[in-house]
């Protein structure tokens, strides 16, 4: 039996499953304000494209949960993009998401969050999930 698809309530659910994954823990945040700042915009960005394109391929869309792991360049670029949890049958998914991440112009990285990580970017995880 197919898995009923609800259009906007589907697309509601999607945001939430993704909207907390990326912020780091409470003691960072309150450690590091400008990297909660810099999260925070990630996760506006990545969450507005995916409203957008989960909304283009709703149809083609598996169930599942595809964990993605990628560093953003100082320059805002995605690289060293992974993705680290893919469950069978769910190709569209992974595929989908990974070409979006790789696909988005990230802010710049602000030169105290850049500080913070070493000069060598931001280590970003996302979950996207299918319901």
């Amino acid at each position: 039996m197919p898995v009923p698809r609800f259009g906007s309530l589907l697309l509601a659910l999607l945001v939430a499953a993704i909207a907390g994954c990326l912020a780091p823990s409470v003691s960072a945040q309150k450690s590091d304000p400008a990297r909660a700042a810099y999260d925070a915009q990630v996760r506006t960005l990545i969450s507005k494209r995916w409203d957008e394109t989960s909304a283009r391929y709703e149809n083609v869309l598996e169930p599942g949960n595809v964990r993605i792991l990628f560093t953003i360049a100082p320059d805002g670029s995605a690289r060293d993009l992974r993705v680290t949890a893919n469950p069978p049958g769910a190709s569209n998914l992974a595929r989908l998401t990974r070409e979006m991440v790789q696909g988005l112009k990230f802010p710049a990285v602000p030169p105290a969050v850049l500080k913070s990580t070493g000069g060598k970017g931001v280590p970003t995880e996302f979950t996207f999930t299918v319901l």
